[in-house]
């Protein structure tokens, strides 16, 4: 009987399933603090503050209302309130959680992409702190979107209104604010200094109005599966090609010798016969047909052909990686000036901005040595494909997607 009770009275057998993990991770640093740690750690001698007692004007508070700052209705609230004392709970909890993990990987209990999806993440230099487990995040994307999508039997009055079960919901809105912090950071990453300024202007511009509460007044929330979508088709793209992509080969002269990240196509043509000699008009024709072949050869990318002892070569290279990323960089362009509402000068200058990337000759979207050169620098930035690999787990995979498959660690 003893023993029974000691098993409701700490919820023993509680947590039978991965569902009961997730519906229940954000008590764990709380209840893993209480159990591993004194009620006076975090705190100096003679200081009343500690990691087991934190108040507010007397009044604990709680891990749900604390993970992400007072004022979760604002956007930039979410990336820098996460730095509160409470976070060092989590932090304290993630540390034991990833040795857990990695002990499974050791003992192959699983693979090394489900240890990437249990493990709790961190980036140098970005704002949170951690970054929840993909395992825990996954699928809530789609969750969030059906909210948005569902319709309101009142009109909202505002942001806070619109979005009070998104942000009832620790969980949701840590992926709202990962989303943001990681995509914004994948998109200047990915389009370079030629498109720094305007997409910072954006970005500042979507920021105030999340801040001052009327993100619903300038952008069609509701639209935001397009949005979504593109983003994952691009994340994906971006997610398979650049860990197999090498830099370009140059010659020189600067034209491309060959790319490894490219795919390159030969023709070649060999005159009929064993003829040594050419007639004059022969010549000529040839040699017309290499000035104009020439000149048809606007860049090192596009096609190009040489002739050398009466035998045409042939020789065409595309980056297919480069033009897939391009399309789903336009189509991702395009769905956020779909959704823009033109009701203000800030809202026509995101307006105009977006346009001007789109349209930008010697940019991302047209400039194909530019758009080379700067997937093959993302190939070879680490940072770049750990935040792309999180962002994907974030945006793209569903639950069952990211769950070990191991009994034994499921168990």
């Amino acid at each position: 009987f003893a023993g029974t009770a000691v098993g409701f009275s700490e919820q023993l057998g509680d947590i039978r399933s991965m569902s009961d993990i997730r519906n229940n991770f954000t008590r764990a640093p709380e209840a893993f603090c209480k159990k591993m740690l004194s009620s006076d750690a975090g705190s100096r001698r003679g200081s009343a503050a500690s990691f087991l007692n934190i108040s507010s004007s007397g009044n604990n508070l709680l891990e749900t209302t604390s993970l992400l700052g007072s004022d979760p209705h604002k956007l930039q609230s979410y990336v820098n309130r996460l730095l509160d004392v409470r976070i060092q709970k989590w932090v304290m909890f993630s540390v034991a959680w990833n040795e857990i993990i990695d002990h499974f990987r050791q003992e192959d209990l699983v693979s090394d992409s489900e240890k990437q999806y249990l493990k709790f993440s961190s980036f140098e230099g970005f704002s949170l702190a951690i970054y929840l487990p993909v395992f825990q995040t996954a699928g809530e994307i789609e969750n969030i979107l059906l909210e948005l999508e569902q319709p309101k039997e009142v009109v909202a009055s505002g942001d806070e209104e619109f979005f009070a079960h998104i942000l009832k919901s620790v969980t949701m809105r840590t992926v709202v604010s990962e989303v943001w912090e990681l995509g914004s950071f994948l998109m200047l990453k990915m389009f370079g200094a030629a498109h720094n300024n305007d997409i910072v202007a954006v970005m500042n511009h979507i920021d105030r109005w999340t801040r001052d509460g009327s993100l619903c007044e300038h952008i069609k929330v509701d639209k935001m599966r397009t949005v979504i979508k593109n983003l994952i088709a691009l994340i994906t793209v971006l997610e398979k090609g650049l860990p197999r992509r090498k830099p370009v080969v140059l010659s020189k002269d600067g034209n491309v010798v060959r790319g490894t990240g490219m795919v390159e196509s030969k023709t070649r043509v060999k005159p009929t016969g064993f003829r040594r000699t050419l007639s004059a008009s022969a010549i000529n024709r040839i040699s017309n047909d290499s000035e104009t072949l020439s000149n048809a050869s606007p860049s090192p990318f596009a096609q190009s052909m040489t002739i050398q002892k009466g035998r045409v070569q042939k020789v065409v290279i595309t980056d297919a990686l480069r033009d897939q990323a391009r399309d789903k960089a336009r189509a991702l362009i395009q769905s956020i000036r779909g959704i823009t509402k033109d009701v203000d000068h800030e809202a026509k200058d995101v307006l105009d901005r977006l346009t001007f990337l789109i349209s930008m000759e010697n940019g991302f979207l047209w400039n194909d040595t530019y758009a080379s050169t700067q997937l093959d620098t993302l190939a070879q930035n680490t940072l770049f494909a750990k935040v792309l690999t999180k962002v994907h787990g974030l945006v793209a995979c569903l639950p069952d997607d990211v769950e070990p498959k191991s009994k034994e660690v499921r168990r």
